[in-house]
């Protein structure tokens, strides 16, 4: 699929979705997450901190969407949302973050979010037809047998150039989204 139809693709499911959403969030490139009350945690113990739930109104055209286990991506991610003023969501393990987490882009390694989750997901967006972009990043180990659409796009986060593709298709996908909105993402 050629590049502009990827983005166009991108904001058709992003429009449909805005709100509150509950999660983890960094911000600014921070790499350390934020306790409700304070305090830090670092996103590696994520999964293991239920009491981790932060309630704050994100809007789906400044929130990249990941749930991932590959440090050296989410690292820069975080630093690529700090530069376009953008917060991450991290999903957690076992819950439907990937689906209840508005977002202008899901950045997800399938095996922390499970097969039946998975399963779910697909579903929702086939019924919502969600166009939301999807960056599958994984080794290519569950490619062959877990389903995906056609828009979605796998990288192997070991790759360094995927992964600066990746962070070239967040940050165009991002602009496009606040032109849109005719918001100034210079100034936002």
């Amino acid at each position: 699929m050629e590049r502009r139809n990827f983005l166009k693709g991108v904001l058709g499911g992003c429009l449909g979705a805005a709100g509150v959403a509950p999660g983890a969030r960094a911000e600014n490139g921070d790499s350390s997450l934020r306790r409700p009350g304070g305090g830090a945690v670092r996103a590696d113990s994520l999964q293991d901190d239920a009491r981790l739930v932060d309630l704050f109104a994100h809007p789906w055209w400044s929130t990249i969407f990941c749930q991932l286990s590959h440090a050296g991506l989410l690292g820069a991610v975080s630093s690529l949302a700090g530069r376009l003023r953008c917060s991450v969501q991290l999903g957690r393990p076992e819950t439907p973050d990937i689906i209840a987490l508005p977002a202008f882009v899901v950045i997800v390694d399938r095996a922390t979010v499970g097969r039946s989750l998975w399963d779910t997901y697909l579903e929702y967006r086939r019924e919502a037809r969600d166009r939301t972009a999807c960056i599958i990043a994984e080794n290519g180990s569950l490619a062959a047998g877990w389903p995906l659409e056609a828009d979605m796009r796998i990288i192997d986060p070991g790759r360094p150039l995927q992964i600066q593709k990746t962070l070239q298709i967040v940050g165009s996908a991002q602009r496009v989204a606040r032109d849109i909105l005719g918001c100034d993402h210079r100034r936002a």
